[in-house]
């Protein structure tokens, strides 16, 4: 997969997201982007709308999307919340 987005700004995102985020039953919630583990704590997700981001070991990451416009979306919003 073509890295659309910096492995480092997602982390980043991530860490906010949970650090300044709502916590809610399932992992935290910021600026309308969740943000969630697994058991182990290795594989993390970004969620937004219809885009689920995951964030796996060793810097790999997949993302699941519906359309270019929904990506578009998640990644400007990931930004803002890097950028905050």
């Amino acid at each position: 997969m073509e890295n659309l987005i910096d492995n480092k700004v997602a982390l980043t995102a991530f860490e906010r997201i949970t650090r300044l985020g709502e916590k809610t039953d399932t992992g935290y919630q910021f600026q309308g982007v969740s943000a969630w583990q697994d058991y182990d704590g290795y594989t993390c997700f970004l969620g937004y709308n219809d885009v689920t981001m995951t964030l796996m070991f060793h810097g790999k990451y997949d993302i699941e999307y519906s359309t270019s416009d929904s990506l578009k979306q998640f990644m400007k919003k990931i930004n803002l919340i890097c950028a905050d």
